[in-house]
C-alpha cells in the first residue's frame, strides 16, 4: 500500500476544512433553491475533493459569450470552470449537485450571449431519476435556477443569439426542449418524434432553430417554433452530430460522426449546397463544425492528418480550396467558438483549450494533460495568417 508523506498528510488536514466549508456552503445553496434536502444517491455532506485549480478529466463540451470575455468548459471531472478569455485566469469553478459513480457529471455547458447565465446539463441524478438544467450566474457561480423534470440526460445547450431562448439536445430518442427565460424558463416547445440521441443544435439571426440526430435527420424549427419542423435526410451519414448557422442565416454546416465529409446546406431549405473538400483526411470523423465571422468554415473532430496532429480546418470562404490546418489537442475537438476579431475558442478532450487569432498574435494555449508529449509550436507550411503561439499558464 502506498504510503503519503507526513507533509502531504499535514497539508491534506490543513486543507480539508476549508474545501468541506466550501463544498457545505454549496450543498446549503443548492438545497435552498431545489427547495428540499438531496435525495437518496446523492451525497449529503461535504466530500474532499483535491482541486489543483485545473481540469483533470476531458473536456466534454466548451463555450464563450458575444463578447469574447469569458469561456467555460464541461469536464468529466465533474466540474464547470468559468476562464477569462484573455488572459486564461481561472474565474470560478461550479460543481453540479453530485454523488458516487457518473452523478453529477456534466455532459453540456452553454453561456448565454450577454455572458450573465450558464446553463449546465447532463448526468445530473442517479439512474431513474428525472434529470435537470442547472442555472447559474456565470459572476458569482451561484445556482439560481432548476430546470426540472426531463425525461433523459442533456446532451447538448445552446442559446438563441439574444439570449431569451435555451434549446436543450435530450438522449435516448427524447428530442429537443426549448425554455423561455421571459417565462421564468418555462418549457415552450417539446419535440418527442426524434429516434435516437442527438447532440447538435444551432439558432439563426432569425431564431430559426436548427437540430441534428443520430436519426439521421436534420430539423429545421421556423422562429414561431410550429410543429412538425422541416425534416431532411442528412446527405453525408447516419450520425449528423455537429450543427453551426453561418453568420447572415443563409447556409449551415452539418458535421458527422461516422465519417469524415462535412456539407454545407441551404439555411431555409435544407437542400445540399455543396461537399467540402477534406482531401488527404480518411480516418476518424470530422464531427464539429462552426463559421468564423468572415465566413471562413472551420472544422475539427477525431482524425489525425499527415503529422500526426488533430487540427481544426479552415476552409476560406467559398470552401473550395484545400483547409489549412490549424494546431489543437491531441485528441478529439469537441467544441469551436468563434470570438470576436476573427479569434476562435478551440476545446478538445486532452482536456485541452486554446484561443486561436487570426493575425498571428499570441493566443492562449491551457494544456492538462501530464502525458502530452512535445509537439510543432505552428504548422508553418499550412497556417498561411493563421498562427497560434503558446503561452504555458501555471495553475
Amino acid at each position: 500500500m502506498a504510503r503519503i508523506s507526513r507533509r502531504a498528510t499535514l497539508a491534506l488536514s490543513a486543507l480539508a476544512p476549508i474545501v468541506k466549508t466550501q463544498a457545505a456552503a454549496q450543498l446549503a445553496d443548492t438545497a435552498s433553491v431545489l427547495g428540499h434536502d438531496l435525495p437518496i444517491g446523492f451525497y449529503d455532506r461535504p466530500v474532499l475533493v483535491v482541486d489543483p485549480g485545473q481540469h483533470t478529466g476531458a473536456i466534454k463540451r466548451a463555450d464563450a459569450d458575444a463578447a469574447g470575455r469569458l469561456a467555460v468548459t464541461a469536464s468529466y471531472d465533474k466540474t464547470v470552470r468559468v476562464w477569462s478569455v484573455t488572459d486564461g485566469t481561472l474565474l470560478r469553478t461550479i460543481r453540479l449537485p453530485a454523488g458516487p459513480g457518473q452523478v453529477g457529471r456534466p455532459l453540456a455547458v452553454a453561456i448565454d450571449p450577454a455572458g450573465i447565465v450558464i446553463a449546465v446539463g447532463g448526468w445530473t441524478t442517479p439512474r431513474g431519476m428525472q434529470e435537470s438544467i442547472f442555472l447559474y450566474e456565470a459572476t458569482t457561480g451561484a445556482l439560481r435556477h432548476q430546470i426540472g423534470d426531463l425525461s433523459e440526460s442533456v446532451l447538448h445547450l445552446t442559446f438563441s443569439h439574444d439570449g431569451r431562448f435555451l434549446a436543450a439536445m435530450l438522449s435516448n430518442k427524447r428530442g429537443l426542449r426549448v425554455f423561455d427565460s421571459n417565462q421564468d424558463w418555462a418549457e415552450v416547445v417539446r419535440d418527442t418524434e426524434y429516434d435516437n440521441d442527438s447532440y447538435g443544435a444551432a439558432f439563426a439571426p432569425d431564431g430559426s432553430l436548427a437540430t441534428v440526430s443520430f436519426d439521421g435527420l436534420i430539423r429545421l424549427y421556423r422562429p414561431s417554433f410550429n410543429l412538425p419542423p422541416l425534416r431532411q435526410r442528412a446527405p453525408g451519414g447516419a450520425h449528423p452530430y455537429g450543427i453551426a448557422f453561418r453568420a447572415d442565416g443563409a447556409c449551415l454546416a452539418i458535421g458527422y460522426d461516422d465519417n469524415t465529409r462535412v456539407d454545407i446546406l441551404d439555411g431555409q431549405s435544407l437542400a445540399l449546397l455543396h461537399t467540402v473538400e477534406s482531401k488527404g483526411i480518411d480516418n476518424g470523423d470530422i464531427s464539429t463544425v462552426a463559421w468564423a465571422t468572415d465566413g471562413t468554415l472551420l472544422a475539427g473532430g477525431n482524425f489525425e492528418n499527415d503529422m500526426g496532429m488533430v487540427p481544426v480546418l479552415a476552409w476560406a470562404a467559398g470552401w473550395r480550396a484545400e483547409p489549412r490546418h490549424l494546431p489543437a489537442g491531441l485528441n478529439t475537438v469537441i467544441s469551436l467558438v468563434p470570438l470576436p476579431n476573427e479569434n476562435l475558442l478551440v476545446a478538445s478532450l486532452d482536456p485541452f483549450l486554446a484561443r486561436l487569432t487570426a493575425d498571428g498574435h499570441a493566443a492562449l494555449d491551457l494544456d492538462w494533460n501530464p502525458s502530452r508529449l512535445p509537439r510543432p509550436r505552428i504548422y508553418p507550411s499550412r497556417l498561411n495568417q493563421w498562427q497560434c503561439c503558446r503561452i504555458r499558464l501555471r495553475a
